[in-house]
C-alpha cells in the first residue's frame, strides 16, 4: 500500500522455516498494521525450525535485535529457533500483539533480552504490556536473569553451559550431554 490507495493490503499466512540467516543488521522484523496508510493486520506468522547466526548491529550497522514486532500483528510464533545476535532477542512497541507465542528457543540475552518502550531491562512489563496471554516457556535465554522472566524457561550462565556439538565450528545441535537437549515442549 505504498501510496494509500490499497487499504485493503495484508500480510498473512507466512511460514519462514528451516533456513539459515548470517551476516545481517538485525533479524526479523513484522508489523502489524502499515504505520504510515492504512493497511488490514498482520496475522499468523510462524518462524520456526531457524539458525540466525552473526545478527549484529556493531558487524553490519543497524540495532542487532533478533525479533521486533510493533503496531498490533496476530498470532504470531517463533518456535525452535536458535539466535546468535548482539542486541535484544525481542523487542517491540506500538499496540498490543496478541496471539503471541516464543517457545523452545535459544539466544543470548544480552543487555536487554525481552524489552519494549517504556520497558528495557524490564521482561515480564515488555512481555505483558506488548504481548497480552502471551505463551513464553522452554527457552534458553543465555546470560538472562530467571526473576525478569516467565518460569519454565532456562538461564545458562554462559554459552558454553549450552553444550553445543561444536560451537566454534557453528555446529549449533545441543550435544548428547547438554542440559536443554529434549527439554522444550
Amino acid at each position: 500500500n505504498q501510496d494509500g490507495d490499497s487499504p485493503w493490503s495484508m500480510v498473512r499466512d507466512i511460514t519462514f522455516r528451516n533456513n539459515i540467516v548470517r551476516h545481517v543488521a538485525s533479524g526479523v522484523a513484522i508489523q502489524g498494521t502499515d504505520d504510515i496508510h492504512n493497511s488490514q493486520q498482520t496475522k499468523r506468522i510462524r518462524i520456526s525450525d531457524n539458525i540466525f547466526e552473526d545478527v549484529s548491529g556493531t558487524n553490519w550497522g543497524g540495532l542487532g535485535n533478533w525479533i521486533q514486532i510493533t503496531d498490533g500483528a496476530q498470532d504470531v510464533v517463533i518456535d525452535h529457533n536458535t539466535a546468535l545476535q548482539d542486541g535484544s532477542v525481542l523487542i517491540a512497541s506500538g499496540l498490543p500483539n496478541t496471539g503471541f507465542a516464543f517457545t523452545n528457543n535459544l539466544a543470548p540475552n544480552n543487555k536487554f533480552g525481552v524489552a519494549g518502550d517504556s520497558h528495557y531491562g524490564d521482561p515480564d512489563g515488555a512481555l505483558a504490556t506488548y504481548f497480552p496471554a502471551f505463551h513464553f516457556q522452554k527457552n534458553v535465554v543465555q546470560g538472562g536473569y530467571a526473576p525478569d522472566y516467565p518460569p519454565d524457561n532456562f538461564f545458562p550462565p554462559s554459552m558454553s553451559d549450552v553444550r553445543f556439538v561444536n560451537y566454534a565450528a557453528g555446529d549449533y545441535r545441543l550435544d548428547a550431554d547438554s542440559p536443554y537437549k529434549h527439554a522444550g515442549t
